[in-house]
């Protein structure tokens, strides 16, 4: 199951209609699970509720463990958007590669364990 809606996913692609729920319900699952795997970690990281009025002076910062409360941060929403993006409106190599690259750029500041 999704913590980001398909009625937040159909907004920013645009979708109007129930035709492909389905698909874009299995999409936004396969796009999360991918998210969490760049990321090292189990779940979509969150913002506290108070973002960003006690947000830190250095940006916005994820907690460590995520919140069933609090909503995901809006630019990893953004990201799992354009991976679902990639695969269901992208017609050539160049474009899912893009949309892909996008969404990894928006990912990074939220990535655990990076190595050494």
């Amino acid at each position: 199951m999704s913590t980001i809606t398909v009625a937040t996913l159909k907004s920013y692609l645009r979708v109007i209609g129930t035709a492909d729920d389905t698909l874009l319900a299995t999409l936004l699952d396969g796009a999360e699970a991918e998210a969490c795997r760049f990321l090292n970690r189990e779940n979509l990281p969150t913002l506290p509720l108070e973002y960003p009025a006690e947000s830190s002076s250095d940006g916005p910062y994820s907690e460590e463990i995520p919140s069933s409360e609090d909503p995901v941060a809006p630019d990893v929403v953004v990201a799992v958007c354009l991976l679902v993006k990639a695969d269901y409106e992208a017609t050539t190599p160049a474009e899912v590669t893009g949309y892909r690259q996008a969404a990894e750029t928006k990912l990074m500041p939220y990535r655990r364990a990076l190595g050494v």
